[in-house]
C-alpha cells in the first residue's frame, strides 16, 4: 500500500525539477524533453494517442509535474470538494484545507527542491473573467492537430504554439491573421449560400406523411396473438381433462403454432415500417431546421452577422503549412450535394 518510485519516470521529474530550480522556463523544459524523445505521462502510461494528434511535452505538462507535491513523498488527498450532493463537478479546495500526510512514500525530490522549484514559477495574477471567445475554438493545425492560439495585440494573429516544444516542427511557420482567414472562410461561406436555392429544391425532402395507422395495425395484431396464447392454454387443459384426443390436440397445436408465426412476422414488419417512418420524419425535420438556419444567413446583412452564422455553420477549419484551409461544415450532406449534383 506504498507508492513505489518507477526508476525510468523518476529521473524524468528530477530532470523537470533540476532545469527550473537552474532557472529553464517551463516552455523550455518541455522543449528540451521533446528534443530529446522522453515519452510524455500518457505515453509512459501506454494510454492509446487520438489520431491527428502529435503527443508532446507541454508548458502545462511541466507544471502540472512541478505542481505534484507527492513527489515529495507526501500523500495529499481533500483537493477538491462536491458542491452538492452527488454532484459532477467538483470545486478546487484552498491548499489549507488539504490534507497532507509527508513520509507516505519514498521522494523523488527533497521539499527545499519542490520549494526551490515553486520560487521560479511565474505568479499568476487575479484576472477579470471575460465573456470566452468562441470564435477561434474552430481553427486547427492539420499538420500536429492542436488549436491555433490567438495572439494579442494591435493585430490578432493565430498561430500554431507546437513551435514553442518542438523547435524544428513543420508547422512553426503557421501563422494567419485572424480576420484574414476570417475573411476566407467567409467567402467559401458566400459561394455555398449563392447556390441556396437550388439546395432547397433539390434537397429539401418532401413531407413525410402516414398513410397507415401503424400503432393501431400493430396492436390489433398483438391482440390477436394474445387471444393464441389464451386458446392455447384452453386446449391444453381440455386435453388433460379428457375432452379431445392427444391427435386433436397436436393439430390443433401445429396450426395455432402457425398462425402465431405468421402473427408475429406480420407485427415485426410493422414495427420495421413504423420506425422507417419516425426515421424519415426526423431527417425532415433536421432538414428543415438546417435550411432555414441558411435561409437566415443569407438574409444578413453586416460582415459581424455573416461571421456570427458562419461560425455557427462550421465545424472545424484545418489549417495546413502550404496555407491551403480544409474547411467542414456542420451542414456538410448539404454543400455536399451541390458539388454532387454540379450545381
Amino acid at each position: 500500500h506504498h507508492l513505489i518510485p518507477d526508476p525510468v519516470t523518476a529521473k524524468v521529474v528530477q530532470t523537470i525539477f533540476k532545469m527550473k530550480i537552474d532557472g529553464s522556463s517551463t516552455s523550455e523544459i518541455a522543449a528540451y524533453l521533446n528534443q530529446n524523445q522522453i515519452p510524455t505521462p500518457l505515453e509512459a502510461k501506454g494510454v492509446k494517442q487520438r489520431e491527428g494528434l502529435l503527443r508532446m511535452w507541454s508548458h502545462q505538462a511541466v507544471l502540472r509535474i512541478l505542481n505534484c507535491y507527492k513527489y515529495t513523498g507526501a500523500m495529499v488527498n481533500h483537493t477538491r470538494e462536491n458542491q452538492k450532493l452527488r454532484d459532477r463537478s467538483q470545486k478546487r479546495l484552498p491548499e489549507s484545507e488539504w490534507i497532507v500526510n509527508k513520509g507516505m512514500h519514498e521522494p523523488l525530490v527533497s521539499e527545499q527542491e519542490y520549494n526551490l522549484a515553486h520560487k521560479k514559477i511565474r505568479p499568476v495574477h487575479g484576472y477579470q473573467r471575460k465573456q470566452p471567445d468562441f470564435s477561434t475554438s474552430v481553427f486547427y493545425c492539420a499538420h500536429c492537430g492542436r488549436q491555433l492560439r490567438k495572439t494579442y495585440g494591435k493585430t490578432t494573429y493565430l498561430t500554431c504554439g507546437t513551435f514553442k516544444y518542438q523547435p524544428d516542427a513543420v508547422c512553426k511557420s503557421t501563422r494567419w491573421i485572424k480576420s484574414e482567414l476570417e475573411d476566407v472562410v467567409l467567402e467559401a461561406f458566400k459561394v455555398q449560400l449563392l447556390h441556396l436555392d437550388t439546395l432547397r429544391e433539390q434537397a429539401m425532402p418532401a413531407k413525410v406523411v402516414p398513410k397507415r395507422d401503424y400503432l393501431s395495425e400493430i396492436s390489433v395484431l398483438q391482440r390477436q396473438l394474445e387471444a393464441q396464447k389464451a386458446e392455447k392454454l384452453h386446449m391444453y387443459t381440455e386435453y388433460k381433462l379428457g375432452r379431445i384426443t392427444r391427435e386433436d390436440f397436436m393439430a390443433q397445436k401445429a396450426m395455432q403454432a402457425g398462425e402465431a408465426e405468421t402473427l408475429t412476422a406480420q407485427i415485426q414488419e410493422l414495427q420495421d415500417a413504423y420506425e422507417n417512418l419516425l426515421a424519415e420524419q426526423a431527417a425532415v425535420k433536421e432538414s428543415v431546421s438546417e435550411l432555414d438556419f441558411l435561409s437566415q444567413s443569407c438574409s444578413a446583412q453586416t460582415r459581424a452577422e455573416m461571421l456570427q452564422l458562419m461560425y455557427q455553420g462550421l465545424d472545424r477549419v484545418m489549417v495546413n503549412v502550404d496555407g491551403s484551409l480544409d474547411v467542414r461544415w456542420k451542414f456538410e450532406n448539404y454543400f455536399t450535394s451541390l458539388v454532387e449534383t454540379g450545381s
